[in-house]
């Protein structure tokens, strides 16, 4: 949740003072969005960060929970509703109704580690390295691909370090070979939302059928899982507006 205190302590400052200016009354309130799983520490570690940058009042809110007021889903209602939130780091599955966490499961796996997965095949089976910018870059153009023609899934060229030559060089992997390790990436997170939706009442499944299933988070690995979980689980699954901007603007809501 929170890696480096002193950088998390000074962030908050500057984004109180960027947004209200040093010369206040009293210390503002905030609302903070967190996994949904963070331990006890690391909530008590957040609101102490908090605190010490000037927080008089620190609320925290499940993520997922504010994705879901972003995404303009029904929270509220006697309705079941189904979210993904795909993190950098975790990713989470909730079932939502009359404003709760009804089904709650994680799994701490995300965008980066879907990097580090490609890297680490070329690495494996062509002895070629790439840096995490580039593993990012092939990530973004498959999932274009996916969006778009499948029938054109050229080739990929790219440019990096030949661990037998030595130097630097440049490959040509055929795409298909990089959707299969997305798709191994993808299993792990498709077993997650499918002991979600096991565990989810009768009423509320009925629901889910009829209204699908909502995504949002990181643009590029909301677009690749969201072929993937449509083909597992046969129901529709859609990409919220905004998805890396949901948690922001329900948190955004919920302040009103």
């Amino acid at each position: 949740v929170l890696n480096d205190i002193e950088a998390g302590r000074e962030m908050l400052r500057h984004a109180i003072d960027a947004s209200i200016g040093r010369r206040r009354l009293r210390s503002p309130r905030a609302i903070i969005g967190v996994p949904a799983d963070a331990t006890h520490a690391e909530r008590t570690a957040l609101v102490a960060t908090a605190s010490d940058a000037g927080v008089r009042v620190v609320h925290l809110v499940p993520e997922p929970l504010a994705a879901a007021f972003g995404a303009g889903l029904p929270v509220d209602e006697p309705e079941g509703s189904m979210l993904i939130e795909c993190g950098a780091g975790t990713t989470e599955v909730v079932i939502l109704s009359l404003g709760t966490l009804c089904v709650q499961r994680s799994v701490r796996v995300g965008g980066q580690a879907l990097d580090q997965a490609i890297a680490d095949h070329l690495h494996s089976k062509h002895k070629f390295l790439i840096g995490k910018g580039t593993a990012e870059r092939v990530k973004l153009d498959i999932a274009a691909r996916l969006v778009g023609d499948q029938s054109h899934m050229a080739d990929l060229e790219l440019k990096g370090h030949n661990v037998l030559s030595g130097g630097p060089a440049i490959l040509s992997v055929y795409a298909q070979e990089i959707v299969e390790v997305i798709d191994r990436h993808a299993a792990l997170i498709v077993d997650v939302v499918r002991d979600a939706l096991n565990e989810t009442a009768p009423e509320l499944s009925r629901d889910i059928h009829d209204r699908g299933i909502v995504l949002s988070g990181g643009s590029a690995s909301v677009l690749l899982l969201q072929h993937a979980i449509t083909r597992a689980t046969g129901l529709a699954t859609h990409v919220a507006a905004e998805p890396l901007r949901c948690v922001a603007k329900g948190l955004g809501a919920m302040m009103v």
